[in-house]
């Protein structure tokens, strides 16, 4: 993973802790690759709480999972789900603060 991506999920993990609360943030995943995305949610979920994942179609595909029903899916225990409600190419990450935080 890049330098850049930890950097990202650095500066989620200041913004949920310093928020002490849950909360949305967008990322333009539209350029990521399979393994970029997947290493993000992975270093992610190393530092907060990954409630869930919003994406459209496009975006849920970079995550190589099958649905597990019509529009949602999960990848490491995070649910992935697809909806038209986001922007092309944008994902929005529901994080929180992990207990210890």
């Amino acid at each position: 993973m890049s330098l850049e991506f930890e950097l990202i999920a650095g500066a989620m993990q200041d913004i949920v802790v310093r928020g002490r609360s849950r909360c949305t943030i967008s990322l333009d995943v539209g350029q990521w690759s399979q393994e970029e995305l997947r290493g993000f949610i992975d270093a992610l979920r190393s530092r907060v709480r990954v409630k869930g994942v919003r994406t459209d179609t496009a975006g849920f595909n970079k995550f190589g999972i099958n649905p597990d029903t019509l529009n949602s899916g999960m990848y490491a225990g995070v649910p992935i789900v697809m909806t038209e409600r986001v922007d092309f190419d944008v994902a929005e990450f529901v994080i929180e603060p992990l207990p210890q935080q």
